[in-house]
């Protein structure tokens, strides 16, 4: 999925925070998923959302923000 920012920085900026918000299905047996920020630029960024147990493709929301100038 990719972001795009409501307003471009004028460079990359310094740091993007993901945090994933919604637990999978089966969070009681799965506790190692995470989600970070590729190929950032002025103007958006890409989510990956990763199960480091599974290699299927894994769904859920993240809150985020951007910190730059």
């Amino acid at each position: 999925m990719t972001v795009y920012f409501n307003k471009s920085f004028s460079s990359v900026p310094a740091t993007v925070i993901l945090t994933p918000y919604e637990q999978p299905t089966n969070h009681s047996t799965d506790t190692n998923y995470v989600a970070t920020a590729v190929g950032i630029s002025t103007s958006s960024f890409k989510i990956r959302y990763v199960d480091s147990n599974d290699t299927g493709r894994r769904k859920g929301y993240v809150s985020w923000f951007a910190v730059g100038y």
